[in-house]
């Protein structure tokens, strides 16, 4: 440094950022669970090193600051924040707000912290059902938030900041909004089985195979579905004859715990399931299993205990689909349960699978039923026969 020249250190400031990431990614979570993540944040020092020793977070019913506060904090019990593995501080609750003071954590200039929110949610009855919530921090007032300098002095509204250096000053509040979570007390979690890829020639061929979990602490009850088929490879119109080249007769059955076929729960070729594929069928076509199809009620009564795991599988009439077919050729067949998983930006993705259960305390919830799930799509085998 030259003799007589002279630095001009700025005043220390923070800058918060939410934290995306492959831990943030919005999700369900149930009753009774430990641990879970519901918010991460990071804060950057510039221009000193910064010292936090308080920060209020506020709940959000939807995944934005336009959410109405959520004052009923029952879906949650303790709160905690954390740096890393290191547990900083746990909540009290003031008014819907979420406090955390006693803590001091030091962020040197020019670096950052990542800061974790982690909590566990109340039982069944107690949680909020069915309802998205995020959090932000409530505002970057000395009221709900201290930060100092090196020198103890307390950072001001210009000093701290979202997602830019300086907002010139002006007060922030509701600010970074956290990932989105829904909470159900049961919900399910869904996965293809694999069934190769021969497409077998059968009236009851299998061509989706998929497990159903129960992953909330309420009994799951199976509503209905909606699976996609796309096929490719017919050579005939969709009118079903003993040689039409067609694929029909969908059935939804459960496996008899060896592999095989088990009840015959909904479908069948005198139901509404019974659409003949051909080639002038929409592709993808759509197979409904829902009360209009249902066996004997086997499918309304279908419950799926907490924890438990319960495996489905659909068949088709694919006997006919070799007719008119030219030697050499081949039928490719694929069948998913469609849907979108976590938040939308405005509501909660959805899908085609329909469920319903009972809080404790509570009544079942209405018709069509959930359909939020972590496991969309489901997507099964891709299989193919030659002719």
């Amino acid at each position: 440094m030259a003799t007589g020249q002279q630095v001009t250190v700025g005043a220390g400031n923070v800058n918060i950022t939410v934290v995306s990431d492959a831990t943030t990614i919005s999700k369900i979570y149930g009753p009774s669970q430990t641990g879970l993540q519901l918010g991460k944040w990071k804060f950057a020092a510039a221009n000193d090193d910064v010292t936090l020793n308080k920060l209020t977070l506020e709940t959000v019913r939807q995944a934005g600051v336009g959410g109405g506060v959520q004052d009923a904090l029952g879906t949650f019990g303790t709160l905690s924040l954390y740096d890393g593995a290191t547990k900083l501080a746990d909540a009290s609750y003031v008014a819907g707000d979420v406090v955390f003071t006693g803590f001091s954590s030091s962020i040197s200039m020019d670096s950052y912290k990542v800061y974790t929110l982690k909590g566990n949610s109340n039982g069944s009855g107690v949680i909020s059902n069915n309802t998205t919530t995020a959090f932000v921090v409530k505002s970057d007032s000395n009221t709900d938030m201290e930060a100092r300098s090196a020198a103890g002095a307390l950072l001001g509204t210009a000093d701290i900041n979202f997602n830019s250096a300086s907002n010139a000053g002006a007060a922030e509040s509701r600010l970074a909004t956290s990932t989105a979570y829904i909470f159900h007390d049961a919900y399910p979690t869904v996965a293809a089985v694999s069934l190769g890829s021969s497409l077998a020639l059968d009236t009851k061929a299998q061509i989706l195979k998929f497990t159903l979990t129960n992953s909330g602490t309420r009994d799951l009850r199976f509503g209905s579905t909606t699976i996609s088929i796309s096929v490719s490879g017919l050579q005939s119109s969709g009118v079903v004859t003993a040689a039409s080249g067609t694929i029909h007769d969908f059935r939804l059955y459960e496996d008899n715990g060896a592999g095989a076929l088990g009840t015959w729960i909904a479908g069948g070729a005198s139901g509404s399931a019974d659409v003949a594929i051909g080639t002038t069928t929409a592709n993808p076509a759509t197979i409904s299993f829902q009360s209009g199809n249902d066996q004997g009620a086997l499918l309304t009564n279908f419950v799926v205990s907490p924890g438990a795991t319960r495996t489905l599988i659909v068949t088709a009439d694919t006997s006919n689909m070799g007719s008119a077919k030219t030697a050499g050729t081949s039928v490719t067949l694929s069948a998913k349960i469609s849907g979108t998983t976590g938040w939308s930006g405005t509501a909660w993705n959805t899908g085609n699978l329909f469920y319903f259960y009972t809080p404790v305390g509570g009544s079942e919830n209405a018709a069509p039923g959930f359909t939020a799930s972590d496991s969309y799509d489901v997507q099964g085998s891709t299989m193919s026969r030659s002719f």
